[in-house]
């Protein structure tokens, strides 16, 4: 058994081969592509544009990896994600908006459980929608997995300011959980 398996090897190391073999970039695609694509289409609600801002990040940090310094390649992967979002939405205002996620049937559940989940998420969405862009921008990034220190490097914020404006988005996620009762 060796060590060289790419599922195996951490961030950096796939970074470090990525640079000497520009081939091995695909193993950080193929790790981080699922994460990149459902946060854009999470942003974006739209799919098609999802995928097209996915292979936009991938590109402009297949370019920029000689610029990369060792850290967290999540939170690097994170921020040109999060810009790259940003970009697009300057372009052109997207047609459709989270609630189009919501929309999205799940093929396990029955209907009434469909429609209370689809409910659910989009309520979560409008009150994540009314937080500041910056606490907005924090919450989203917990939903999809990353740590308080990989949203810090992210945002280049410190990890304090990170769990601060968290707090802040909670209690005032809490108070329009109130207000919807």
């Amino acid at each position: 058994m060796h060590m060289s398996r790419s599922e195996d090897l951490p961030d950096d190391a796939l970074v470090a081969q990525a640079m000497v073999d520009r081939q091995a970039f695909a193993d950080l695609y193929e790790r981080y592509r699922p994460s990149i694509y459902g946060y854009a289409l999470n942003r974006l609600g739209d799919p098609h544009l999802a995928e097209d801002v996915t292979s936009k990040v991938f590109l402009r940090a297949f370019r920029a990896l000689p610029s990369y310094q060792s850290g967290s390649f999540r939170g690097w992967i994170f921020q040109i994600a999060r810009n790259t979002i940003t970009d697009t939405y300057r372009r052109s205002r997207p047609t459709t908006t989270d609630d189009a996620l919501a929309a999205w049937p799940d093929p396990a559940p029955g209907p009434a459980d469909v429609v209370e989940v689809h409910e659910a998420r989009a309520a979560v969405h409008r009150m994540i929608d009314q937080l500041p862009d910056q606490q907005a921008t924090i919450i989203r990034l917990r939903l999809h997995g990353m740590t308080g220190q990989e949203i810090a490097d992210a945002l280049g914020i410190s990890l304090s300011a990170v769990k601060s404006a968290q707090f802040r988005a909670f209690n005032r996620i809490r108070d329009l959980m109130g207000d919807d009762r």
